[in-house]
């Protein structure tokens, strides 16, 4: 099949993608209301998440298939490379949470009371926190990297030079998250997801980072950071993010010069 159909697929299957979300949305928020007499966004997106993922599945079915198959995976996703990934979407969540102790950011935009009323309002208990973990910590980055990276990512690439497919592509991400606050590092952890799906061109890649990112949020949210480990944890965070990215840069290299002699 031609790139010209490859990008004719991926922006049908955009489409797709955004008429099975935005119907799930609005679906789920209704049932949560009618079983719980109670408009909850936070239980409805938990639904929506999972009920969309279903539907992706069955109605993009083809092009999941072509981004697995296009991918590197078979030299990329070695148990190493994976706890690499796993650890860059941690140190990430780590950096950015210490430099926002240090700047205070929140006070400086209005609407992060946003997303903390979202985070806060999260049952942390039993069987529900099992679905906010499978919702929110796996479901929605699977469905957020196939849709921003593996669509429309590849859609802005055969318009745009890449930096600006990049950077538009992380502008569309953080404004999809509908704040500000949350907005302002998602556009980051956009940029940095697009590097490793270009870099590994798998987009399990940056699932894995992203699943890593959100899972840890959800379980460290209780678990406050002393003052005075601030700065030692961001030095830390700073050292292994950088460490991690050089490893994996070896491991890249010396499996691309095996596969050449092979």
């Amino acid at each position: 099949m031609s790139q010209s159909s490859h990008t004719i697929k991926r922006k049908q299957c955009l489409v797709k993608c955004i008429v099975i979300y935005l119907i799930s949305s609005v679906l789920c928020l209704f049932f949560v209301y009618i079983f719980t007499d109670e408009w909850n966004s936070t239980l409805s997106q938990i639904f929506s998440d999972l009920v969309t993922i279903i539907f992706v599945i069955i109605f993009c079915s083809s092009e999941l298939k072509y981004m697995l198959n296009y991918s590197n995976s078979r030299y990329i996703l070695t148990f190493r490379n994976i706890v690499c990934f796993i650890g860059i979407g941690i140190t990430y969540n780590l950096i950015v949470d210490t430099v926002d102790k240090i700047l205070k950011l929140y006070k400086y935009i209005p609407d992060s009371k946003i997303y903390f009323e979202f985070i806060n309002g999260l049952n942390y208990s039993g069987i529900k926190f099992g679905l906010i973990v499978l919702a929110i910590g796996i479901v929605g980055p699977i469905i957020e990297e196939v849709i921003f990276r593996g669509l429309l990512l590849e859609i802005f690439m055969n318009k745009l030079n890449i930096t600006v497919a990049v950077l538009s592509d992380a502008f569309v991400f953080a404004v999809f998250h509908g704040n500000l606050y949350q907005g302002f590092y998602a556009f980051t952890f956009g940029i940095l997801v697009c590097f490793f799906y270009l870099w590994t061109r798998t987009i399990i890649v940056p699932i894995i980072i992203h699943i890593s990112a959100n899972t840890f949020t959800l379980f460290m949210k209780n678990i406050s950071i002393n003052s005075k480990l601030v700065f030692i944890l961001f030095l830390a965070s700073l050292i292994f993010f950088t460490k991690t990215i050089f490893n994996f840069y070896k491991l890249r290299s010396l499996n691309k010069r095996n596969n050449h002699i092979e």
